[in-house]
């Protein structure tokens, strides 16, 4: 090498390159979708415009009777519908034309034997009536513009459909490639003792400035990052998105690469403090979420936030970016002196925090230990986050009722970021859970494996973590709907409040958070970034199916057949799962005995709620496929599984 800076960026390439071929790959799968959608789209417009021209011919001696000595002319009448337009000779040269237009279901038509035009008119019937002499005759379907218009329909229901289903799986891949990018240029690398690092303490032995340590990643970060969104802008987006939606570059250019910085300065700045680190981290992810879809979800008859509030973002985001480079190039010269040891007592401060602190209660069991270790590492700081979220929330939705002219317009965009931000808080916590709580990787660690414990021991305090944080979470958010609903007096401005609907979300919300347990569990993924990728699949392909269900009612039928086979392979998959851990004494049969009994009611109290639904709503037959799907939707094999696949990982 030339010198430590192009060291610097060849090992950023070498190390990543994998990262870099899946960014083109993704990207260049959904340039090949962008273009079968182009594709489709202008195969449907020129059936548009071909479907509504109509036009045929028929040659005279089709028709004409045959004779030794050739050809017999004849007689014959045309009649269109009832009316006779044409009545005369008909030769063995004569050809019979007829064209005609299509428009909103009106048709002008032309006929014409040979050159000879005899008939230009409105279509008066949809078939053509050639009448020979003894009677004979022959019909000729002309246009059916009833059948036309319903052909053409379909094919434009099938072009949006296909639009909308790759433009969802545009977005998941395009967020997924934004998470890659963040990964590869966090520098971050899992260490044995110390989990994931900042900076890698190797990089700190290059006879390299610390500027040039920090401004080489950010520059490629950011470089990477706007190549990759204005490529996915140009080349994906235009021929998915409605005519109406347009993409504010300007805000994209400086969102992304602020979020960009201000991660690197998170990962490197703060890897003396894993735990903060995390928080803050997971704080960033769930804000740039709803502030990327700030543009498109904000109302457009909202010209306050679209002319006054967003011009003003990108000048923010691009003080944020500064901010965030002096505090990555601060952060990364603390780590480089040694950390921030320093800063970590206070003196006096410390000593009297210390003799305050209560004494620790002493562990009943090696279950309550297990428990107290992921509570602490796992689950204590995304519960003080989602307190953190919903106390924002609702501050800002007191502050509505008490002056809605004024906090009306930032009161629905924190509502509309707050809903968009809690189904990921709930997948990224289930994802953090299924973590080592002592490595924060999703291996164990070796004292964690070593642990003279049965793995059931494990297992059972991870879940009980989950279900700890889960019903904190459900009671904080009941709490401040109760406060809401004080605040403003009573239930009228919530007329839509149903038991049935509350209770579906509050059991989606657990089936994300158990998300990929098991799959997290065999310690097989390389990394906690990627845990999202599955993650994004599996529930892609699920609202993309069920966006289609709802725009197909036709297959609730097939849909129930389908729902039935998935609920017997659930069955199946958890009693093999139950029964080969009890084998491998996994776990305990007390524990298989009580989580089956609260999966029993729970799944009772969602099938009772679903017939009431399904009442209600007086959809008849059309609801059974509720049933299996409430059955489906509270998990149980996955759970059955999971002893299994830590095992693997205990064992690896």
């Amino acid at each position: 090498m030339n010198s430590p800076s192009s060291a610097l960026v060849w090992e950023v390439w070498r190390r990543n390159r994998w990262g870099f071929v899946v960014l083109i790959s993704l990207l260049a799968v959904c340039v090949g979708l962008s273009i079968c959608v182009r594709s489709f789209k202008s195969k449907v417009a020129r059936v548009g415009a071909s479907f509504f021209r109509y036009g045929g011919s028929l040659r005279a001696t089709e028709v004409l009777p045959s004779s030794p000595t050739g050809v017999v002319a004849q007689t014959a009448q045309i009649t269109l519908g009832t009316n006779v337009i044409y009545f005369g000779l008909l030769s063995a040269g004569d050809t019979l034309w007829w064209t005609g237009l299509l428009e909103n279901a009106v048709s002008v038509t032309r006929l014409s034997l040979n050159a000879t035009n005899f008939y230009d008119g409105s279509l008066l019937g949809s078939h053509l009536t050639l009448t020979m002499p003894g009677g004979r005759q022959r019909r000729l379907l002309l246009a059916d513009p009833v059948e036309a218009q319903q052909q053409f329909a379909f094919a434009a229901m099938r072009a949006e459909t296909w639009r909308n289903s790759v433009l969802a799986w545009s977005a998941v891949f395009m967020g997924f490639s934004f998470l890659v990018v963040f990964g590869i240029f966090g520098c971050a690398e899992p260490h044995a003792a110390r989990g994931f690092t900042g900076i890698p303490p190797r990089r700190f032995t290059l006879p390299v400035k610390t500027g040039w340590l920090v401004a080489w990643p950010v520059a490629l970060g950011c470089s990477t990052i706007l190549v990759l969104y204005f490529g996915w802008s140009r080349l994906v987006l235009p021929p998915r998105l409605p005519a109406a939606v347009k993409v504010p570059d300007l805000y994209f250019a400086a969102l992304l690469p602020a979020g960009l910085v201000v991660f690197q300065a998170l990962v490197w700045g703060l890897a003396s403090f894993p735990k903060t680190r995390i928080c803050v981290i997971t704080a960033l992810i769930l804000g740039l979420i709803p502030l990327a879809a700030l543009p498109f979800v904000t109302p457009t008859e909202e010209t306050t936030f679209r002319n006054v509030i967003q011009p003003l973002l990108p000048g923010v985001f691009a003080a944020v970016w500064l901010a965030g480079f002096a505090a990555a190039w601060l952060g990364v010269r603390q780590e480089r002196r040694g950390g921030w040891g320093g800063a970590r007592d206070v003196g006096a401060l410390a000593v009297l925090t210390r003799e305050l602190r209560p004494r620790p209660l002493e562990f009943g069991s090696a279950l309550h230990a297990q428990f107290w270790i992921e509570w602490r590492r796992n689950a204590r700081l995304p519960l003080g986050l989602w307190t953190l979220m919903v106390v924002v929330v609702l501050a800002v939705d007191v502050c509505r009722v008490a002056d809605p002219q004024r906090f009306g317009t930032f009161a629905d965009i924190a509502l509309s970021c707050g809903i968009l931000a809690a189904p990921f808080w709930v997948l990224l916590t289930g994802l953090n859970l299924a973590r080592d709580a002592g490595s924060k990787r999703l291996a164990l660690s070796s004292f964690t494996a070593t642990r003279p414990v049965q793995t059931g021991v494990l297992l059972s305090a991870k879940l009980l973590a989950g279900g700890v944080i889960w019903t904190l979470g459900l009671a904080i958010l009941g709490l401040a709907f109760l406060a809401s609903v004080a605040a403003r007096g009573g239930l009228e401005e919530f007329p839509h409040l149903d038991v049935p609907e509350l209770a579906v979300m509050v059991t989606v919300s657990l089936h994300f958070l158990v998300g990929i347990l098991p799959l997290c569990l065999t310690g097989r993924i390389a990394g906690f970034p990627w845990s999202l990728l599955p993650l994004l699949i599996i529930y892609g392909a699920v609202l993309n199916a069920s966006s289609w269900l709802q725009r197909h009612t036709d297959y609730f039928s097939v849909m129930f057949f389908l729902l039935l086979l998935l609920v017997l392979a659930k069955l199946g998959v958890a009693f093999w799962g139950f029964r080969r851990a009890i084998g491998l004494r996994c776990i305990s049969p007390r524990l298989v005995a009580v989580y089956v009994a609260l999966w029993l009611v729970a799944t009772a109290v969602l099938v009772e709620f679903a017939v009431v639904a399904a009442a209600r709503a007086s959809w008849g037959n059309d609801a059974l496929f509720l049933l299996p799907a409430a059955v489906v939707a509270v998990p149980l094999a996955r759970i059955a599984v999971s002893p299994l696949a830590l095992a693997m990982n205990r064992h690896r």
